[in-house]
């Protein structure tokens, strides 16, 4: 894979993945009855993955298809979004985490989200989730690395929430995903399945190791605005055992979400790209 397309991959990717693993605690609406449902509604979850779904699906597909005839990389577009659109990531979610969140937890969690400074991180992280503010954050590197506050800040997220690491990690998870699908739906071998994901393994890695940098920064950025009392606050509470729990939960739910839903893309788009170089050779070979 060429440099140039792992880094436009990883931005793509980025555009969801971010929102969903940093903003687990994003929230504008009141919370009645404690309930796993409500606390995933004012956390944002729902509306993070209904609204940034195929934003993602459509940017990925893009890149994955730029180096293809326009036609072809047309209905992989096409392809991708509808595979994508056909996963409920959300309720597969809210499944996975079902009866793992005591009572007690989720009250705790819905009184940060309710209070005055939840509200306001929570109106701060919304601006910044949507893929127009994360591509204007990633053309801003260059000052956002240069604000030392930021990074400091963004550095001790990082520490508690492996904010960097998880974004690698969903990364990874999803070029694997798509290629082990492409490669399952063409009927490929275990050992040339196992020497190709781990050259994509490899890509990934390397285009990753220029991008922690972005990915600390970007991870910052919804708390430039707070004051330093207000900051450690909401440290306490990201170090909380309720928090800390919900973020994990998260994490692992909708990595594994994501993963299933591009391994369906690889599959679909294996079996499309079967099918056009069969297309393609038959009508070399006409009369």
């Amino acid at each position: 894979m060429a440099r140039t397309n792992q880094m436009r991959t990883f931005t793509d990717v980025l555009n969801t993945l971010i929102s969903v693993l940093l903003l687990w605690c994003a929230s504008s609406t009141a919370v009645g009855k404690t309930t796993l449902e409500s606390v995933l509604e004012s956390s944002g979850l729902k509306a993070q993955f209904s609204v940034d779904s195929e934003p993602a699906a459509r940017l990925f597909a893009q890149g994955f298809g730029s180096a293809l005839p326009p036609q072809l990389g047309e209905e992989i577009t096409d392809i991708t979004v509808r595979v994508i659109a056909g996963h409920d990531l959300y309720a597969f979610t809210k499944s996975a985490l079902a009866d793992k969140i005591s009572p007690r937890n989720l009250r705790k969690l819905s009184t940060w989200f309710e209070s005055d400074l939840g509200r306001k991180i929570v109106t701060n992280e919304v601006q910044h989730a949507t893929p127009e503010a994360m591509e204007r954050l990633a053309a801003q590197l260059n000052s956002l690395t240069a604000d030392q506050s930021l990074m400091e800040r963004a550095r001790q997220l990082d520490v508690v929430l492996n904010i960097a690491a998880n974004s690698a990690r969903s990364v990874q998870i999803t070029q694997t995903a798509v290629t082990e699908g492409i490669l399952d739906a063409r009927g490929a071998s275990e050992e040339q399945k196992e020497s190709a994901l781990t050259e994509v393994r490899r890509g990934v890695d390397q285009g990753l190791e220029e991008s922690m940098t972005l990915f600390v920064a970007m991870a910052g950025s919804p708390y430039r605005s707070l004051t330093h009392d207000e900051f450690e606050r909401y440290l306490k509470f990201l170090r909380s055992k309720p928090a800390q729990q919900f973020h994990e939960l998260i994490t692992e739910a909708s990595l594994e979400a994501v993963r299933i839903a591009y391994y369906d893309v690889g599959q679909h788009l294996g079996t499309f790209l079967q099918n056009a170089a069969r297309e393609a050779a038959t009508t070399q070979s006409g009369p």
